[in-house]
């Protein structure tokens, strides 16, 4: 099995992983795919990564911060990506995925704080953020 972490020794190297990842996996992948491979990627270039969606067994889970009935909670995005003092909120959705009114609420509440948030298919959306 191909994993990230085996892989990625050298910026030069990490530059090449992620040219192969974006070659690899087209434009059709799931959801999950797509942000198991976020999760991936920016934990071995070193960003702190924390998932609130979902919490099958052996995965992160947050649920609560979804069901307390707090409707503040309501469209928090997938993913909390942090590094030197950088903080993105990505929700991450497949491809034809739409954001849900709760989750353009949400983005809206973090455009009014200065938080720095996006909407992603793979990793090619957050291509930017690589160099952090």
């Amino acid at each position: 099995m191909f994993r990230l972490s085996d892989r990625l020794h050298t910026n030069q190297e990490k530059h090449v992983t992620v040219l192969f990842l974006l070659l690899v996996y087209n434009k059709f992948m799931k959801e999950s795919v797509a942000q198991k491979q976020v999760i991936e990627l920016f934990e071995s270039l070193g960003w702190i990564v924390v998932r609130f969606n979902g919490g099958r067994k052996g995965k992160i889970s947050f649920f609560w911060w979804k069901y307390l009935g707090d409707s503040s909670t309501k469209g928090l995005s997938d993913l909390l990506l942090m590094k030197n003092g950088r903080v993105v909120f990505v929700e991450m959705k497949g491809e034809g995925g739409k954001p849900r009114p709760d989750q353009l609420k949400f983005f809206s509440a973090l455009d009014s704080e200065g938080i720095e948030h996006r909407f992603s298919k793979g990793i090619d959306d957050l291509e930017d953020l690589l160099g952090t």
